[in-house]
């Protein structure tokens, strides 16, 4: 974003530092770009707004105890931006945004549905993709992790086969997370069970 940023900045701007990603503005205000690959280096700095971009990807106390804080003292505004990767804290962050309709805005746009996008690739894409996974990166989806070998559509359901057999059961432990890297957002249990019937 940054060539775009100093094009809509440049009737206001000041002064462009390119090293440091800052563009400073008539009102002694200034844009900065930032990464959050190192949460630490965000940290002793007041902010009036955030953007967190691909909020999925970063780790998970960037809000909490980095960015929240730092907008609190002038009750700063903050917009996310993201692709969901499976059910982490940018989910965690939805449904609290879900839960607080008046401090919140929800907005969800569908790769499925972009104009600019050919249907062709987008048919393409569905083919050689999980469910999940298609669901994830084309429909903005929150319900898989998107790195399943399983696609939905390969389980068929029938009624359970009578006459001699055995059951069997297979268990995939999944969604822990160490609790101090975790924080608030703590991530729920995705262990995933399955008990089928084996019979001749």
């Amino acid at each position: 974003y940054w060539s775009q940023l100093k094009r809509l900045t440049a009737p206001v701007a000041t002064r462009v530092v390119e090293n440091t990603g800052r563009i400073e503005l008539i009102n002694g205000r200034w844009i900065e770009v930032r990464g959050a690959d190192k949460p630490d280096s965000l940290r002793g700095v007041g902010l009036s707004a955030a953007i967190p971009d691909e909020f999925a990807s970063m780790k998970p106390n960037v809000w909490e105890e980095i960015l929240r804080p730092a907008l609190a003292d002038v009750q700063g505004k903050a917009f996310f931006i993201g692709t969901p990767a499976g059910k982490n804290h940018f989910y965690q962050l939805v449904l609290e945004a879900q839960q607080n309709p008046e401090e919140w805005g929800i907005w969800r746009f569908k790769s499925v549905e972009n104009p600019f996008l050919d249907p062709n690739e987008v048919k393409k894409a569905a083919a050689n993709m999980t469910a999940e996974q298609f669901a994830q990166e084309f429909e903005a989806s929150f319900a898989g992790s998107g790195a399943g070998l399983l696609r939905q559509d390969w389980i068929k359901l029938d009624l359970e086969p009578t006459g001699p057999g055995y059951y069997a059961m297979a268990v995939d432990l999944a969604g822990f997370v160490e609790a101090a890297e975790a924080g608030k957002y703590k991530r729920t249990d995705e262990t995933a069970i399955a008990i089928v019937k084996v019979h001749a």
